[in-house]
């Protein structure tokens, strides 16, 4: 149950992401070396190297062609999905490859310690 609630919470939020089109001025963390120079005076070397490493398969969220506003929805969507599904393939694979160790019992005392304390 409580999993099933975890996902509609994802769910809810990919859903919500293409609010950012109704905000003004650019998302946080995202801005071109030329934005940062702007708002801080400088711009980091390292920024300025790293800059054209790198290029979104989706940018600025727009699905290829896309002048319409719909389908500019459908880009933030698809980016959700992908990025939601990355994730979960990640911690999946995670969750696979690591020891499934159970507590010992000075892990359990400490635990029911804590539970205590609350």
């Amino acid at each position: 149950m409580k999993r099933r609630k975890l996902y509609l919470g994802i769910i809810i939020l990919a859903i919500l992401s293409p609010l950012g089109l109704l905000a003004t001025g650019s998302a946080w963390g995202e801005w071109t070396a030329k934005q940062v120079g702007k708002q801080v005076g400088f711009v980091p070397k390292g920024m300025l190297a790293l800059e054209s490493l790198w290029y979104s398969p989706l940018r600025g969220y727009r699905l290829p062609g896309s002048g319409n506003k719909l389908l500019h929805v459908g880009g933030y969507l698809l980016s959700a999905a992908i990025g939601i599904g990355l994730i979960l393939i990640i911690f999946k694979f995670l969750a696979i490859s690591l020891p499934d160790d159970q507590p010992n019992e000075e892990t359990k005392n400490d635990l029911k310690k804590g539970a205590e304390h609350k």
